[in-house]
């Protein structure tokens, strides 16, 4: 369910977009939700209460689009303003963030930018996110469009609604149509988009009888299809995660609500980013955003390992 007052929040914040980015260099657009049970995003995040999203039933699901196996080396479009790893260290590189609360909680946009600080790079950011938004609620607002158009961005960040990804269905008549806008969008305007393969719940989802491995393995699907389909590059957030239970048995990357990343949870997806739009390492980075020095340093092992052993797979910006 949409929650009230998410909408007139962002239109007011996406107006003033481009000021704050020049200001401060992070900024954040999210609204206030009405009950005590969702989150609440104020400043990229900072405020935050645990809740659990949840999704419509969809009617019944047509049959899904067929992933190839390898994702295009070199993709043919898109190719406008330069990417952030071509960029000489004295130039900030800007990376808007559009998605939810996976994108907002522990402000992860904020969280890359000291660990791109920490490896010598710099970078601006910005965060469009409201309490389980979908690709689709962002295409619905004008102001979505408006922001990224409103500033030299040079690559959007595009995340969709937790759930949509693992059900047919909503990949069909949600996730898809409105992921293709965007796209078309961002690279009108010379950024490029970089999709945010999100993790499965730490429960999957029973009310569609998946449990974790099925659910990650279907929104590993939704993602790569449509990323190669679009020729547009993916951040394997939801691979690193599933490597990182499957390796660590002490590792909380999830909150309370076995949704929501933990600390942890979000330096990992931090770390993909990094060696996403980097193509580097993220191994002896020095932010380790309040970890202990020999778990952030396995994270950024495993993240580097992850997006860096199978490039054809997540494909390039």
């Amino acid at each position: 369910m949409r929650l009230a007052g998410t909408r007139a929040g962002r239109a007011v914040c996406a107006l003033t977009v481009s000021v704050l980015v020049a200001l401060s260099g992070v900024i954040g657009c999210a609204g206030k939700a009405s009950s005590a049970h969702s989150a609440t995003a104020v400043a990229g995040g900072s405020e935050f209460t645990p809740s659990t999203e949840s999704a419509p039933a969809p009617a019944p699901a047509p049959a899904p689009p067929a992933a190839k196996p390898a994702h295009p080396s070199n993709p043919s479009s898109g190719r406008g303003r330069r990417n952030c790893a071509d960029l000489a260290r004295t130039v900030p590189c800007r990376v808007l963030f559009i998605g939810n609360s996976y994108t907002f909680v522990n402000q992860l946009p904020l969280m890359f930018k000291r660990l791109a600080s920490s490896g010598h790079h710099r970078v601006r950011t910005g965060i469009l996110a409201s309490p389980g938004e979908s690709l689709a609620q962002h295409v619905a607002s004008p102001g979505t469009f408006q922001t990224i158009g409103s500033f030299a961005w040079n690559i959007v960040v595009l995340q969709e609604r937790g759930e949509y990804p693992a059900v047919a269905n909503y990949r069909e008549s949600e996730m898809y149509p409105a992921a293709r806008d965007l796209v078309r969008k961002v690279r009108a305007t010379g950024a490029r988009p970089l999709f945010f393969l999100t993790w499965a719940k730490q429960r999957g989802w029973p009310r569609y009888g998946l449990d974790y491995e099925t659910m990650q393995a279907d929104v590993d699907h939704a993602y790569e299809a449509l990323g190669h389909q679009l020729h547009t590059a993916v951040a394997p957030v939801g691979p690193a995660w599933w490597t990182t239970l499957q390796r660590l048995h002490r590792v909380r990357l999830y909150l309370a609500d076995g949704n929501h990343p933990s600390v942890e949870g979000t330096y990992l997806a931090a770390c993909v980013f990094y060696t996403s739009i980097y193509g580097q390492s993220t191994e002896g980075l020095p932010y380790r955003a309040g970890l202990p020095r020999w778990r952030a340093r396995t994270l950024q092992t495993i993240a580097t390992a992850v997006v860096l052993g199978e490039p054809a797979r997540w494909g390039r910006l």
